[in-house]
C-alpha cells in the first residue's frame, strides 16, 4: 500500500483494537501519524513499523562488533544510501531511504540518546522523474548525548550508482557495512591492520 494510503488503510483496523504493522515511513505526514496513534491508544492497539534491516544478520554483526572492546569508544557513524531512482512520487526520498538507516544507528547504539537533529533537503529539479515539490537529495546529522558521536545520513535519487555503506567508526576500529556486497558485507579494520 504506497504511504498516501497508510492512514486509511489502518486506521478501521487501529480503531477495532487490531495490532497493525505499516511499512516505513508510516503515514505521510505528522498529523496523520498523530491522528493513527491518537486511534491506538483510545483502542489498545500497537502500531508497529516495519523496519526491516533490524532483522538483518549482518546489522546484527555490526552491533556486536560495535560493543566489542577492540572497537573503542564509538566516534561516528556514517551511511549513504543512493541510486539513480527508483523514484517515488508519494514520499520524499529522505522518507523513502533514511528511516532504514536511522534505524540502524539506533539500534547499533542504544545507549545514546539522539539530542539534536539538522537536516537539508532539496529537489534539484528533476521534475520530469519525481514529483516537483520532492526533495530527490538530503543530508542528515544527528548529535548524540554529551559524548561528540554524531551520525550522518545521505539519501539520494539521484546518484548514478547503487551505494547502500554504513561505516561505523570507534576509536580503536572500524566497521564497514556494505549490503551490496555479498561476499564480503561486514569488514573491521582494527587500527594500523588490514581490514578482517
Amino acid at each position: 500500500v504506497p504511504t498516501k494510503f497508510h492512514l486509511n488503510a489502518a486506521l478501521p483496523f487501529v480503531e477495532a483494537g487490531v495490532h497493525v504493522m505499516l511499512e516505513k515511513p508510516m503515514c505521510s505526514t505528522v498529523a496523520e501519524c498523530e491522528q493513527l496513534t491518537a486511534a491506538a491508544e483510545r483502542s489498545g492497539a500497537k502500531i508497529m513499523t516495519g523496519h526491516t534491516f533490524l532483522f538483518n544478520s549482518f546489522v546484527h554483526k555490526a552491533k556486536e562488533l560495535t560493543t566489542d572492546e577492540r572497537f573503542g569508544t564509538p566516534v561516528y557513524f556514517h551511511a549513504t544510501r543512493t541510486n539513480f531512482g527508483p523514484f517515488r512520487q508519494d514520499v520524499n526520498a529522505y522518507w523513502d531511504l533514511a528511516p532504514h538507516d536511522i534505524s540502524i544507528l539506533l539500534f547499533c547504539f542504544l545507549e545514546l540518546r539522539p539530542r539534536w537533529v539538522s537536516c537539508v533537503a532539496t529537489c534539484v529539479g528533476t521534475g520530469a522523474l519525481t514529483a516537483p515539490h520532492l526533495e530527490d537529495i538530503g543530508l542528515l546529522t544527528i548529535g548524540f548525548d554529551d559524548t561528540g558521536f554524531i551520525g550522518h545520513v545521505h539519501c539520494s535519487w539521484l546518484n548514478p550508482g547503487r551505494e547502500r555503506k554504513i561505516i561505523f567508526v570507534g576509536s580503536a576500529a572500524r566497521i564497514e557495512f556494505n549490503d551490496d556486497n555479498k561476499q564480503e558485507p561486514i569488514r573491521l579494520m582494527l587500527k594500523g591492520e588490514d581490514a578482517k
